[in-house]
């Protein structure tokens, strides 16, 4: 039997995922509103968890991993996607700022203050290690994560795919990743 549970702070998302929940007729799903910090479910609840693209907006990630790792059953797993800070693609993007006030008006930028644990590919090996996880697999995210930058020009969005498949194949291409997919286990207290 499987069922899944969503949680978010902000009680509008959550009133908005359980309406679409009650719309589909969904039965094993349930959506709380709950801080990903200071969770209000048991230890060792759940086989999997997901964040994704939250922990960077945390000031103190080690807090979530730490939830995460309580909430979990043993050898349970997580994944995590975060965006991968100093890629050469964030530079880029940086870069080329000064088109803000020419396509602002096309889509809103999402700003980087909101991003408070922005790390690299390797420190975050690190806290995930430092808080009791193995981690057993990464996935480079994309090269870039999308946007009208790239995707409204449809000769950039086929260049950006085809580059995305060929770095599948580079071993150090997760540096160069927009975002980063890790896959990490409970450690058990002997490992």
């Amino acid at each position: 039997n499987l069922t899944f549970t969503g949680i978010d702070k902000n009680r509008d998302n959550i009133e908005f995922a359980n309406a679409r929940k009650e719309y589909r007729g969904n039965k094993d799903i349930n959506f709380y509103v709950d801080d990903a910090t200071n969770l209000k479910i048991e230890n060792g609840t759940y086989d999997l968890v997901i964040s994704s693209e939250v922990i960077e907006h945390l000031t103190r990630p080690e807090e979530l991993l730490s939830q995460i790792k309580r909430v979990l059953r043993k050898d349970g797993a997580a994944i995590i996607t975060t965006p991968n800070k100093g890629n050469p693609m964030a530079a880029l993007r940086k870069a080329l700022r000064f088109l803000k006030p020419i396509i602002e008006d096309k889509a809103k930028v999402a700003s980087e203050n909101e991003h408070l644990s922005l790390k690299s590919f390797k420190e975050w090996i690190r806290l995930f290690k430092s808080a009791g996880f193995k981690v057993e697999k990464v996935k480079r995210g994309s090269l870039l994560f999308g946007g009208f930058q790239i995707d409204s020009p449809r000769i950039l969005f086929l260049c950006a795919l085809g580059l995305d498949l060929i770095l599948d194949y580079i071993p150090f291409s997760a540096n160069l990743a927009e975002n980063n997919i890790f896959t990490l286990r409970k450690k058990d207290a002997e490992d």
